[in-house]
């Protein structure tokens, strides 16, 4: 299963200094993997480019948050147990999970 990203930015990215700040809309699949979906924002963003941060996100309830070193984007949940958070169950339909990502690169 796989990721599907649409950019949102209508003129290209908007630089700040030598960063620049794309939005990108991400649409999770029927079956979440353990560990989280493979994410390559580079083909959507620019090849060239660097990211340096992508912020979590919460939506509906769920958090959204970018696994760097494993090149994942990662789903957690309330656990129930005083605000802990665990990862989604292994092939959870996420179908109707959407997110915007504010991703920064260099």
């Amino acid at each position: 299963m796989a990721l599907t990203l649409v950019a949102q930015v209508e003129a290209g990215a908007k630089p700040i200094a030598p960063t620049f700040v794309d939005r990108v809309e991400v649409t999770f699949d029927a079956s979440y993997p353990t560990g989280g979906e493979v994410f390559d924002p580079l083909p959507t963003i620019g090849k060239g480019k660097t990211v340096v941060a992508i912020p979590p996100v919460v939506v509906a309830g769920q958090i959204v948050q970018w696994d760097r070193a494993n090149g994942k984007l990662q789903v957690f949940e309330d656990a129930g147990a005083a605000g802990a958070l665990r990862e989604v169950p292994d092939t959870t339909d996420l179908a109707t999970l959407v997110v915007e990502l504010a991703i920064f690169s260099q």
